[in-house]
């Protein structure tokens, strides 16, 4: 977040010029939780992959976790404004998207291969299967080194304590039966599903079920 941050690590962000800018030209943000970076500049993509090779490598880890590694457009959710992508200097197209975290995640794989980089990419199968994003994500499966992604509103919802119509737990289902023929088939091993209602939810602490349910 803003104010929780190394002062050189921020300094090399600005000096770089790697916070992505709206058409005010002030940096975007995200509330209360700080900058939004440029996911495409070769720079910072560099960057980061030695960020995680170093402290992977420190810390004895066995990989690297991509949080809100969404590949379209819904990865800009509770913008201050839209940010501007500076190589076309207008607003970010869907697969400019794709295409800038496609090619984050194989400089990332590329540093610190054997170990695995996992993303979480996908809310749930109505957003998976949804016409404007869908071929965003079969395109970023395509073509990105992602060892494995989860999908953490699997077959729940966030933070409310109600479940899925039949129609939207279908397409979790769905959305399972996909990866299994068009993802696991190619050798990958990572598809993790989970659901927060059967969990403890944050911030609050507590877990989040309907009446007379059980998180078993």
């Amino acid at each position: 977040g803003t104010t929780e941050y190394k002062k050189d690590e921020y300094d090399l962000f600005i000096e770089n010029d790697w916070i992505l800018r709206g058409a005010s030209d002030e940096y975007v943000n995200v509330k209360n939780q700080g900058y939004i970076v440029d996911i495409g500049n070769p720079g910072y993509q560099t960057w980061l992959a030695n960020w995680y090779k170093n402290n992977l490598n420190d810390y004895g880890l066995d990989g690297a976790f991509l949080d809100n590694l969404m590949p379209n457009n819904e990865v800009w959710y509770s913008v201050s404004e839209w940010p501007i992508n500076p190589r076309t200097n207008s607003s970010w197209h869907q697969t400019e998207v794709t295409a800038a975290y496609t090619n984050l995640v194989n400089t990332v794989k590329d540093a610190i291969t054997p170990k695995i980089v996992v993303g979480n990419m996908v809310m749930t199968g109505t957003h998976f299967f949804r016409a404007d994003l869908h071929q965003s994500y079969v395109d970023f499966l395509a073509n990105s080194k992602l060892d494995g992604f989860l999908c953490e509103m699997w077959v729940s919802t966030y933070q409310a304590s109600e479940w899925y119509t039949e129609d939207q737990w279908k397409k979790g289902i769905d959305l399972a039966v996909w990866v299994d023929a068009n993802y696991l088939s190619r050798g990958n091993k990572i598809f993790w599903t989970m659901s927060d209602n059967a969990g403890t939810i944050w911030p609050e602490g507590e877990v989040i079920l309907p009446s007379g349910v059980t998180s078993e």
